[in-house]
């Protein structure tokens, strides 16, 4: 649809397109809507504008509109920036927009209170766009629109070259690569420039020495004064690393693409590697070495490098520790060097044929009149001036070079100088020492004396001292007169560096000219008369408030003139008296004097940091005797030591607390006071850690602390010991952050001992019945009020106690040892902690590990259980080692532990050692819980020699019902024991199941039947009653052993036994049972009391044989049951026609009718009962007929001597 729409406009009239633009620009000035949204209308203009036909005109009708959007300030730094990608495009498309667009972008620079990204992107796209511009400005000569827009694109450049000197680093470093291009573009091309890294072709050589309102020699001068500002801030002392670099790398890009710069690039590469900016770190010092290094192999392969500067380069990788491999290596190949040096020879030799031509043919009239036209062209250029300079640079260097030659030669001047070095050494080397330092050989010859003569003289030549210094001071006063000319003329020029600026070098205005005439003089003051002044008559003493204000003023107007100092040297010694006037002279205004200098500081500290290591450095010379300080006090006029050391820590504590409280911990400055600082005091330390208990700047605080850790040995112990402590912090960021810390320290052999040390200390701390005072405050965060209040353990204390040591166990595994002593020491909680943290921590342990079987050696009583937890970890995935089941099986015995820690080891121990263990589980209370894992292990675990499981169902069975001895108590646990494998509720024996029956069967084969027999055949009858005849027999045999004879407790396991099984125990009752325990069972009021009757109905169910074995007295049992309930029945049914003599016959059917549910109160139910035993009773009468009476079956049973049967 949108496109479309698009078609649809572009077929249109202009009109609609300017309606299309129009209502974009609307839309995304509307109020309240956001930058997406508004960036997609602008770009939607934007493409309608670069697709008109005539891109021109509409371009110039809506760039105010954009313009707009850049100006006002109420939009996001996005819209501004869009605007300005939207200049470029314009610009390129129609060079003509400069003229409007440079005024606003020159405003925008100009605006200091202006984002610092917008001032980037304008730089960046200025120098994307001047050579394009300035290639179109040069084809245009009688433009006046393209003048008018060189004159603005002129102050905008202007401007961006004054930005050398941002306190914004990227600026800078942007403005570099400004300068790169504008020297480039300024300049002309030769044979030997090598374009190849450029996106562009523009040169000098595309502007016309006749061009009407650009200056050819105008542009060259401003290229070459250009040139040497970036080599101005190449000589810089107070340069950063970022902006050296860049620097460095520019300079280098302008000497590929311009070789006439190279001599001079060379000299500058020269010079900057024996004087490195002193505020360069160590690493700082390497990359700037790098990139020198790779920007000289870079130019090795220049044509113009090979011809004029090979010699000189290549010393200079010498120096930067490049070999002759790699210089080789990068040395521009034959075929192309002979290629170069080809074309530039033929491309002279075209030159002096033209110029041969010129001078004697027909057109040298011509000639000359170019030559007198354009004359001032012929003069020196800037270039030459510049030549002329390094020339005598050159010159004055080796004045200086011999006349430190003359001064070696003498033995003494070495040695005097080499005992003021020792004197003046500094404590710690500074980083860029190494850097700076030539390596003498051991034979010294006279190239080695003067290379150490030339490096000498370049630094005196930087200071400006030695005979060549006054030579070069003269060419610098014409240089100065040069650039106060070109100046004069319009040339744009970028501002020194702060640092080497110098205003001695002004020249004079000369009264008389070279004839003696004399010349105008620019007004002056009037001289004014020389008045005496009698300075002790005319003036007076301060009194002690005035003397006071007046020192005050004097150092606030210091700290002021800071302002108008734009020399690094010039604030290096403005810093420097500030400090010595805090210092040196102590009075009653000095603490004042203190806090000023210190918010002075702390409010630029990229600029000022450098002040305060200075004032440090101060006092801690003062407190050595090194320096001193005037004290006006009536004590005396020095300080003793002790109170030396409390000012230092008084100023440190004092700046760290204020960056602190500023949330200004992240600077630079807070950690280099903390790296840098000669001696770091025990209140600095508080806050190093308050700075690192911090989540958001601990990161940064634990790498200082880290370095700290490193590189300060004398004081390493106090350091680790705040970073040990930070782990007890219940911040889980900034205890990560220790513990990684930590670990990282561990990997470095001279640093580990003393870690361990604190490690093994804060193991001792948590033995303690209460959490010391050192864990609890630092998990609240309360260091400086640690009281002696008692604190009882819990888990957050104890974790913080023990999270650093068990995070140190898989680095340190003689750390196991350590622990186990700790865990026989340690409150109940703590052990808890540590028990159930292992499997997060223990999990890389191996069982051949010599510390781990070391620890089960030396592991003392109470610390069996953390053992006991490692070698179950250990075990969880591999089978246990014959080493590890020796050890563990000694460590059991010594102590008599706990039997659960040989539960990983069962396939080490052979199948006796198995059963042994048997007893001591299911007697137990304690181990119930672990007895199905115990069963479990001996059943399955394959042993390590067998590979069979160690003990079978059977066996474990036998040995469960062979236990002896088992007290009152113990009988409990015994039966849950049983349960656990015989009715096993959770289903966790399933795999052993069918063998467990088999195995009850068996038991009647055991020499002595325990009640444990008895209680194993009910639990299984009652999980599985399919097995009751199985059962019967068993218990049987069981009951005929009569083991109530030995143990008396057999015989109520029996009965519980014979109730659960009902008739399936009824064999039990009369074949097994003499009749003096039939007698006990009979006589328990618990008894079943239709027992009888069930008898009587199981009696009749057994063959005559049977019948015959039951003791007859068992059968008079029965039968005088039978009578008894047949008395009851007919005494309560007297009136009841249901009941007669035939009862016996009918009890059955009572019974059943009573055992399904019904009442005899129910006049319904009682009519059917009567009615059914009715008919009973009518059909047993008709039997009763046909059977011959009583008597004759009596002799019937006589004459066969067959016993009477109860049924008959």
């Amino acid at each position: 649809m949108a496109e479309n729409v698009d078609q649809q406009i572009s077929e249109d009239d202009p009109k609609e397109i300017y309606h299309f633009i129009g209502k974009q620009f609307s839309d995304a000035g509307a109020p309240d809507i956001d930058d997406p949204t508004k960036i997609t209308y602008l770009t939607q203009a934007q493409d309608k504008i670069f697709a008109a036909d005539d891109v021109g005109t509409v371009l110039d009708s809506f760039i105010d509109n954009f313009l707009s959007f850049f100006n006002s300030e109420e939009n996001s730094i996005k819209i501004r920036i869009f605007t300005i990608k939207f200049i470029e495009k314009a610009c390129r498309f129609d060079p003509s927009i400069v003229k409007k667009v440079a005024a606003q972008l020159h405003h925008s620079l100009s605006n200091l209170s202006d984002n610092s990204e917008i001032h980037k992107k304008i730089i960046i796209v200025v120098t994307q766009l001047y050579p394009f511009i300035l290639q179109w400005i040069a084809s245009r000569k009688s433009d006046i629109e393209a003048e008018s827009a060189w004159e603005s694109f002129s102050v905008l450049k202007g401007r961006i070259m004054q930005m050398v000197d941002s306190k914004n680093e990227g600026i800078r470093v942007l403005t570099m690569r400004f300068l790169e291009t504008l020297v480039i573009c300024q300049t002309t091309k030769s044979e030997m420039s090598d374009l190849s890294k450029l996106s562009y072709q523009m040169s000098l050589n595309q502007v016309g020495r006749d061009h009407r309102f650009i200056s050819y020699r105008q542009l060259e001068t401003e290229a070459a004064h250009s040139f040497k500002s970036l080599m101005d801030h190449l000589s810089s002392s107070r340069t950063t690393l970022l902006h050296l670099i860049s620097t460095v790398t520019a300079v280098a890009r302008i000497a590929r693409a311009r070789p006439e710069f190279m001599s001079q690039m060379v000299e500058a590469f020269e010079s900057l590697l024996y004087n490195l900016p002193p505020t360069l770190g160590t690493g700082q010092v390497k990359s700037v070495r790098k990139e020198l290094t790779n920007n000289l192999f870079r130019l090795l392969k220049h044509p113009a490098a090979f011809t004029k500067h090979l010699q000189r380069i290549q010393s200079l990788l010498h120096d930067l520790g490049a070999s002759d491999v790699e210089i080789k290596r990068n040395m521009p190949d034959p075929a192309e060097l002979s290629a170069a040096l080809k074309k530039r020879v033929e491309a002279n030799s075209a030159q002096k044929r033209t110029d041969l031509l010129l001078r004697g043919g027909p057109l040298s009239k011509k000639a000359r009149i170019e030559e007198d036209e354009y004359d001032d062209q012929k003069s020196a250029s800037a270039f030459d001036d510049q030549e002329a300079q390094n020339r005598a640079y050159q010159e004055a260097t080796d004045m200086t070079t011999n006349w430190i030659m003359e001064k070696l030669q003498h033995g003494h001047i070495v040695s005097h100088l080499v005992y003021i070095s020792l004197l003046s050494m500094p404590h710690e080397m500074p980083a860029a020492f190494s850097a700076n330092t030539y390596g003498v050989p051991e034979n010294v010859t006279p190239d080695v004396k003067r290379n150490v003569a030339r490096m000498l003289a370049t630094q005196f030549m930087r200071e400006q001292k030695g005979p060549g210094a006054a030579y070069f001071s003269e060419i610098k006063k014409k240089q100065h007169l040069a650039k106060q000319k070109a100046k004069d003329e319009g040339v744009i020029i970028p501002p020194t560096p702060a640092d080497l600026r110098d205003d001695k070098h002004v020249i004079k205005q000369p009264t008389k000219d070279d004839e003696g005439f004399a010349v105008p003089l620019l007004p002056s003051k009037t001289k004014k008369s020389v008045v005496k002044i009698d300075i002790y008559r005319e003036t007076k003493e301060f009194s002690d408030k005035e003397s006071r204000e007046l020192r005050q003023l004097l150092f606030r107007r210091l700290l002021e003139s800071e302002a108008q100092m734009n020399h690094p040297k010039q604030r290096q010694q403005l810093y420097k008296s500030l400090v010595y006037i805090v210092t040196r002279f102590f009075n009653d205004i000095t603490p004042e004097l203190e806090e000023q200098l210190l918010s002075f500081v702390i409010t630029d500290q990229k600029r000022r940091g450098d002040t305060l290591m200075f004032w440090l450095t101060e006092l801690y010379s003062q407190a050595k005797g090194i320096n001193c300080c005037i004290k006006d006090s009536e004590d005396g006029f020095t300080f003793t030591e002790a109170e030396h050391n409390a000012r230092y820590d008084t100023i440190m504590v004092n700046c760290l607390s204020r960056l602190f409280a500023q949330n200004e911990h992240k600077e630079a400055l807070f950690h280099n006071i903390f790296l840098e600082a000669p001696v770091i005091t025990p209140g600095a330390l508080l806050i190093l850690r308050k700075a690192c208990v911090d989540p958001d700047s601990c990161s940064y605080s634990m790498a200082t602390l880290r370095e700290l850790i490193l590189n300060r040995n004398r004081h390493r112990y106090d350091f680790l010991k705040i970073m040990l402590e930070l782990s007890y912090v219940e911040s889980d960021v900034v205890r990560h952050e220790s513990i990684a810390t930590t670990k990282e320290l561990a990997s470095i052999d001279y640093v580990y001992p003393e870690v361990r040390e604190f490690i093994i200390r804060m193991c001792q701390n948590v033995t303690e019945t209460t959490v010391p005072p050192l864990i609890w405050s630092a998990a609240n965060d309360a260091m400086d009020r640690m009281e002696t209040e008692e604190v009882q353990w819990n888990e957050s204390y104890a974790r913080a106690g023990l999270i650093l040591a068990l995070n140190m166990i898989p680095i340190d595994t003689s750390l196991i040892d350590i622990l186990t002593h700790t865990l026989a020491k340690a409150p109940r909680l703590v052990k808890l902690f540590l028990i159930n943290s292992l499997d997060k921590y223990a999990t890389q342990l191996s069982q051949d590990d010599p510390n781990v079987l070391n620890a089960i050696d030396n592991c003392p009583n109470g610390g069996e259980a953390f053992i006991a937890r490692c070698v179950v970890i250990m075990t969880a995935k591999t089978d246990p080692s014959t080493e590890l089941v020796r050890r563990l099986k000694a460590l059991q015995e010594r102590y008599n532990s706990d039997i659960r820690s040989l539960i990983p080891i069962i396939p080490g121990l052979t199948k006796e050692e198995c059963l042994d263990l048997v007893p001591k589980f299911v007697l137990n209370a304690t181990n119930l819980r672990t007895v199905p894992m115990f069963y479990r292990k001996i059943l399955r675990s394959p042993n390590l020699v067998t590979k069979k499981p160690p003990v079978t169902v059977p066996e474990l069975i036998f040995k469960l019902h062979s236990i002896e001895h088992v007290s009152a108590k113990a009988i409990t646990l015994l039966q849950n024991s049983i349960d656990i494998l015989i009715v096993d509720q959770k289903n966790e024996f399933f795999e052993e199941s069918d063998q467990i029956p088999g195995a009850i069967t068996q038991l009647a084969d055991l020499p002595v039947i325990t009640p444990f027999v008895f209680h194993s055949i009910q639990k299984l009858y009652e999980k599985h009653q399919g097995l009751g005849d199985s059962l019967s027999k068993t218990l049987l045999k069981c009951v005929e052993k009569r083991p109530w004879e030995s143990d008396p407790k057999a015989f109520e396991a029996f009965k519980e036994c014979s109730k659960t099984m009902g008739g399936y125990a009824y064999s039990a009752l009369l074949f097994g049972l003499p009749w003096e325990k039939f007698t006990e069972l009979i006589e328990d009021q618990e008894r079943d009391q239709l027992l009888g009757q069930k008898l009587k109905t199981y009696i009749s169910t057994l063959p005559a044989h049977q019948q015959r074995k039951i003791d007859r007295r068992m059968i008079d049992f029965v039968k005088g049951e039978l009578e008894k309930d047949d008395k009851k029945d007919k005494k309560k049914g007297i009136n009841d026609p249901m009941v007669d003599t035939n009862w016996i016959q009918t009890h059955n059917l009572q019974s059943a009718f009573l055992a399904g549910g019904r009442r005899e109160e129910n006049e319904d139910e009682q009519n059917w009962l009567k009615e059914g035993v009715e008919e009973v009773i009518k059909a047993i009468d008709e039997e009763e007929e046909e059977k011959p009476n009583e008597s004759q079956i009596m002799e019937e049973i006589e004459d066969k001597n067959e016993p009477k049967i109860l049924m008959d």
